[in-house]
């Protein structure tokens, strides 16, 4: 079962910044200054600690945390 704290880590650790600073309504760009390498960095580090996939247009244009985890916990792929 994909576990939001799990991929909170996750983004936390790729942006460098702490776990404690991302909640689900973080965005991306503005309150964690993510650019779109590091967005996908994000996908493919959950998509394998969660082995699922994600559509890779919708996860890269989430703007919010939680719209990015949810293409991983929804993913019809």
């Amino acid at each position: 079962m994909l576990e939001f704290e799990e991929f909170q880590k996750i983004v936390a650790e790729v942006l460098g910044v702490s776990p404690k600073s991302v909640s689900r309504r973080s965005t991306f760009l503005d309150d964690l200054g993510a650019d779109s390498l590091q967005m996908f960095e994000i996908m493919t580090r959950a998509c394998e600690l969660f082995q699922t996939e994600a559509d890779e247009g919708e996860f890269l244009t989430a703007s919010t945390v939680d719209e990015a985890f949810r293409c991983l916990t929804e993913s019809k792929l």
